[in-house]
């Protein structure tokens, strides 16, 4: 993901803060479940270069780390930010993280 990118994914995890697991609302479920068609959503925007890549990058009480570095993924257009919102993924500092409970 470009440095450019990064900046434009900010602003769209703000503008979409309403999608936050709307997984009802996901035109393109990858699996029933939300938090697996959440994760292989993310590994389906691993760049080539990183597909063997460890892209979890820790965890605390309920909630995993995805993506240390953001040059792992491909460049996220303003509908993938959506389908990670409704798929419980979220933006912070640190990057992508999934709450993990059920």
């Amino acid at each position: 993901m470009s440095e450019e990118n990064v900046e434009q994914v900010e602003k769209w995890f703000e503008k979409y803060d309403d999608d936050y697991e709307r997984f009802d609302k996901s035109e393109n479920k990858l699996h029933e479940c939300r938090q697996i068609s959440g994760l292989l959503f993310m590994a389906s925007k691993l760049n080539k270069d990183n597909k063997d890549t460890k892209w979890f990058i820790g965890g605390d009480h309920d909630v995993i780390y995805i993506g240390e570095n953001m040059s792992v993924f491909d460049d996220f257009t303003e509908e993938d930010v959506i389908m990670a919102l409704n798929h419980g993924i979220n933006w912070t500092d640190e990057g992508f993280q999934m709450m993990a409970s059920l």
